[in-house]
């Protein structure tokens, strides 16, 4: 019996290994719509789930919101296409068993991006500490650009093949460039 349980629990944690492996680096699936970018975040969620809500702004009208969920898991990078423009995210909720938690972020600048179309935009890395209470829990957007390149390149290099990087995050950090141009001579 225990053995029977034992092949079953490996069969099933096969089955749903097998997904997330296809979905890894298949070079055909990233390709763009004309006037898209990718928006690359990087994130540490310290066992929970955290779920963004993104509004793309625009002076002419109201756009309708989009949440993107990020799961706990082995991944460190989320990979999303989104129409280009600037963004602003609005709240960051990350429930935790019976502890729900929503930060509201929308007035804060420095929760804002841009996605260029044709690139891969990184939008900063999702920081939410493992010690939290009722009422608080430390969320953070960082700028870890220069300690994630190596990551981002081995993982997304393929990607980076035809869409190239930019750091596109509300506070323009000139290091990419500088990088760059001592790379190029």
């Amino acid at each position: 019996m225990t053995r029977r349980f034992l092949q079953v629990f490996l069969l099933l944690g096969a089955a749903q290994a097998l997904p997330s492996l296809a979905q890894q680096a298949q070079p055909e699936e990233y390709s763009l719509n004309a006037g898209y970018g990718y928006l690359l975040l990087e994130y540490q969620l310290s066992n929970s789930t955290a779920k963004l809500e993104l509004e793309r702004l625009d002076r002419r009208r109201r756009r309708p919101r989009s949440p993107l969920v990020l799961n706990n898991s082995d991944v460190r990078f989320e990979l999303t296409p989104l129409p280009a423009g600037d963004y602003q995210v609005l709240n960051v909720s990350v429930p935790y068993f019976d502890l729900p938690y929503r930060k509201d972020v929308s007035e804060d600048d420095r929760w804002r991006f841009t996605i260029e179309a044709g690139t891969v935009n990184y939008g900063g890395a999702l920081l939410v500490a493992p010690e939290r209470s009722m009422n608080y829990v430390d969320i953070q957007l960082r700028n870890r650009w220069a300690a994630s390149v190596d990551a981002i390149e081995s993982t997304f290099g393929h990607v980076l093949k035809d869409y190239p990087l930019t750091v596109n995050m509300a506070y323009r950090d000139p290091f990419p460039a500088v990088l760059e141009s001592q790379n190029a001579q």
